[in-house]
């Protein structure tokens, strides 16, 4: 149900104020992912730091969830540009949108201040956010490219620990 709410809004958002802000917001992706592509060290797809994801999970924590579209833009446009074939780049941006929508969603459900002026909020941001997020986009990401002959199978475990 959350979804399909999310889902109709952001098609609202689309043709109102949020679109610009989405924009940027994929522009901004886009280019701190080639940060974190520079330092990839499985198959040029995989980094063992990856900027975009707290990129990502700021702007829906202060601007809200509407903008996801921005996110997955920046991260197709991202992995696209890695060479890899269009279902992997649909499926890594799909999966990094989720895991940092979910981690938005769960700084939300447990009441967190974006201020962080709490330690409580703190650790919800880099416990429990931090770590939905980065599991969330550690499995699939890897899995894409596993399942799209990206990257092999010897490495999917390295893949998925970096």
């Amino acid at each position: 149900m959350v979804i399909i709410g999310l889902l109709r809004a952001s098609a609202r958002a689309l043709r109102g104020r949020h679109l610009l802000e989405m924009l940027v917001l994929a522009g901004v992706y886009l280019a701190v992912a080639r940060l974190g592509l520079s330092m990839s060290t499985v198959g040029g797809n995989v980094s063992p730091v990856w900027p975009p994801t707290g990129v990502a999970l700021a702007a829906l924590v202060l601007r809200g969830p509407l903008l996801w579209p921005g996110i997955y833009l920046g991260a197709f446009l991202a992995t696209a540009s890695t060479g890899v074939p269009l279902s992997v780049a649909l499926g890594v941006a799909t999966g990094n949108t989720l895991a940092t929508v979910l981690g938005a969603l769960l700084t939300r459900r447990l009441r967190m201040d974006a201020d962080l002026s709490r330690i409580r909020d703190v650790v919800v941001l880099c416990v429990g956010a931090g770590a939905v997020c980065t599991g969330v986009s550690s499995l699939v990401g890897p899995l894409c490219l596993l399942l799209g002959g990206v990257l092999p199978a010897e490495v999917l475990g390295r893949a998925v620990w970096v």
